[in-house]
């Protein structure tokens, strides 16, 4: 084992870590700290320049690690320090007590780590937003056609090529530009799809790909080939284009047009989100209007002791979701639902008869108050399944306790009772394989032993219009679509508030749009001639 010399207080050592990449930062950088000088390092009397970063101190010398590395620069804001500018960044304050903070690289949104802030946050957020300020803007969709134009100008070989400007790399956006790959191919989208479909068909995949890629590639050299990383980069004035080779070809940018395209797109985005924000929220209210009239609990408004073990993304953070998925499926082997059941062992039974025997056996039921009127296993059912919490929007607010119900518990890795009656899941009856056998002839038994029914012949008697179905025929009768004349294939849709009148919206199903009429005529309309 190696032993190097190491000076706490000229942050030295003499491993190859700190001279090849640690000894060059400050005395005050903590990523000036190898492994072997935070192993030596007394965590509660550590030195003042040390102080702020005695939690990260503490668990990389519990793991045997050195400082990392991955930040551009340290930040000194008041008793603030920060250690990045990009991603999310570490915040210490000066009771060495640590934050993060992560600010939209386009944006002025910022997140705070469990939403926890310090006192005076405001002197961070202020900064991050004064900093990203300096940022050129993103190029818009109309600019990708100005760009590629000139690059077939400056380069007119490249006139038949196929060439795109991708989203921005990974190198982080600056003040000095934001930077973008460009790609190039001699077959354009629907081409190349069209090929690699023949491709596929004719040869294995490998080849085939192979062979696509020959027939996409550009020729190689210094004048056909462009800058991995920063082949396009973009000032709020500028389109530098950078070719392998070194050379430059450069175009002046609108920065005004730019701006107004910027705004437009955004005024869209927002008018786009605020739909999506509407109905979202008529469909919430819409299920929360079914959970009060089901004396059920909208899964999305609760958040007690009991949602957290029904629900199905509380896992262990160090595991992996697909291991979890699985270990969960093996947990529910055994069991299947009935309709498949039915299939797999060639029942010459239907569900829906298989479902009326049970409810007269009283092995399920139905209720209205309870799982959405979906059938529970109860009574001496529950010897051939289970009631199976599912994933579900609503939650029964209490449920009876002959009601039996069971999950797949995500901390304990197991297939087990749920032993709760109040805020619980819908459910779905999963029937046990080794069972069925049993069950089946339980009910074929019994469908044998039971009397025949008569056939009888009912004739209906005539249903009469509803009161809503008058009122269509009413107002149809002076409605019809403006676009392309449709007079009964119509719906009636929502009224809206104007600030002098209201308006009444139509759907049009035959050339599927929307028209419009103020409540006040159709009623002075319908008045009028009815």
């Amino acid at each position: 084992m190696n032993n190097y010399n190491t000076n706490i207080d000229a942050i030295t050592c003499s491993c190859l870590d700190w001279i090849e990449s640690r000894q060059n930062f400050a005395l005050n950088d903590p990523r000036r700290l190898c492994k072997h000088l935070i192993s030596k390092l007394d965590i509660e009397n550590l030195p003042s320049k040390l102080f702020k970063f005695k939690e990260d101190l503490s668990y990389y010398q519990n793991k045997g690690w050195g400082f990392r590395r991955n930040f551009d620069k340290i930040i000194e804001l008041g008793t603030f320090t920060l250690l990045g500018t990009f991603g999310w960044i570490n915040v210490y304050d000066e009771n060495a007590i640590k934050y993060g903070v992560i600010k939209e690289t386009f944006s002025n949104e910022i997140f705070w780590a469990n939403n926890l802030k310090p006192k005076n946050f405001q002197i961070i957020e202020n900064y991050l937003i004064d900093d990203s300020e300096e940022l050129p803007l993103l190029l818009e969709k109309e600019e990708y056609e100005i760009i590629v134009n000139f690059i077939k100008t400056v380069l007119p070989h490249k006139k038949d090529f196929y060439i795109k400007c991708n989203d921005f790399s990974i190198v982080v956006p600056s003040a000095e530009g934001i930077y973008y790959n460009i790609s190039e191919s001699k077959l354009n989208p629907e081409q190349e799809a069209k090929l690699k479909k023949e491709l596929l068909e004719k040869y294995g995949e490998d080849e085939a790909y192979y062979k696509l890629g020959e027939a996409c590639s550009t020729p190689f050299g210094d004048e056909h080939e462009f800058c991995i990383y920063e082949a396009l980069t973009v000032t709020n004035h500028q389109y530098i284009i950078k070719m392998y080779n070194g050379k430059k070809y450069k175009l002046e940018r609108n920065y005004e047009y730019v701006k107004q395209l910027k705004e437009s797109r955004e005024l869209q985005e927002r008018m786009e989100q605020e739909e999506r924000d509407r109905i979202w929220k008529e469909k919430l209210d819409k299920k929360r209007k079914t959970a009060r009239e089901k004396n059920l609990i909208l899964t999305e408004d609760y958040k007690g002791s009991t949602y957290r073990i029904q629900n199905f993304y509380n896992f262990p953070v160090n595991s992996s979701w697909d291991e979890l998925i699985s270990i969960r499926d093996k947990a529910l082997i055994n069991y299947d639902t009935l309709n498949n059941l039915i299939k797999e062992n060639s029942i010459n039974i239907s569900t829906a008869k298989f479902n009326k025997t049970l409810v007269e056996l009283g092995f399920i039921t139905k209720e209205s108050t309870l799982n959405l009127n979906n059938w529970i296993l109860k009574d001496e059912g529950l010897n051939f399944g289970i009631n199976y919490i599912k994933e579900s929007p609503y939650m029964h607010e209490k449920i009876p306790e002959w009601y039996k119900t069971y999950i797949f518990n995500f901390e304990s890795l197991q297939l087990e009772p749920f032993n709760f009656y109040e805020n619980i899941k819908l459910t779905n009856i999963l029937l046990k394989k080794e069972k069925f056998t049993d069950l089946n002839n339980i009910v074929s038994e019994y469908i044998k032993n039971s009397p025949k029914k008569q056939n009888t012949i009912k004739i209906k008697e005539p249903k009469l219009p509803s009161k809503k179905q008058l009122d269509r025929e009413i107002w149809l009768r002076h409605v019809s679509c403006p676009k392309c004349g449709e007079n009964t294939n119509i719906h009636k849709k929502d009224i809206r508030k104007r600030s002098e009148y209201s308006i009444q919206r139509f759907y049009c199903n035959e050339c599927n749009s929307m028209f419009q009429i103020r409540v006040d005529e159709l009623e002075k309309m319908i008045q009028e001639n009815e």
